[in-house]
């Protein structure tokens, strides 16, 4: 459901694709990532335990006990 509306939205020109950490490196920037599901802590200890440079972390809701957001890379 999640990735019909972001191609509804987008005109087809974005799809949602599960992500796994291993692959950020490649993704090609600029990059937004969603994420949903976790905490504040789990984001921040994804972000550091493996070096990743976010430009921004954005959380959308008011309850950062479970969550969703985007990080965004320059």
């Amino acid at each position: 459901m999640f990735n019909f509306y972001i191609k509804k939205l987008s005109g087809n020109k974005l799809s949602a694709e599960r992500l796994y950490i291993s692959q950020i490196p490649t993704v090609p920037r600029p990059a937004l990532l969603i994420f949903g599901h976790t905490n504040q802590n789990d984001v921040n200890a994804i972000v550091r335990e493996n070096h990743l440079k976010p430009d921004n972390v954005y959380y959308p809701t008011q309850s950062l006990g479970s969550t969703s957001g985007v990080i965004s890379f320059p």
